[in-house]
């Protein structure tokens, strides 16, 4: 990892860096939101609250795109279809 430490050399490393929620899903939703969304690892709704993606897009500011592996089809919003897994899209969840 050469590459890796000399960014760590030239800037900053965090070694007591701790995630704000287990398992996975949720912290990829605190991570957007900024606050604990659900404990419901099993969420197949959508939430309404505050999210970057809102906050930006009210700042005028473009719509961003996701792009997920193994998405069903354009647009697609259902549940879990193999390989796609939609607890892994934090951004359905913001809809």
């Amino acid at each position: 990892m050469p590459y890796l430490n000399s960014l760590a050399s030239q800037n900053a490393l965090a070694t007591q860096y701790y995630a704000n929620v287990h398992p996975f899903h949720r912290q990829l939703l605190h991570a957007d939101a900024g606050q604990l969304v659900t404990n419901n690892d099993s969420l197949n709704t959508t939430v309404n609250v505050d999210n970057i993606v809102r906050t930006s897009a009210d700042r005028g500011k473009k719509r961003g795109r996701a792009t997920r592996r193994g998405l069903p089809a354009v647009g697609y919003i259902g549940g879990d279809q193999y390989p796609y897994i939609r607890h892994h899209n934090p951004f359905v969840v913001f809809l």
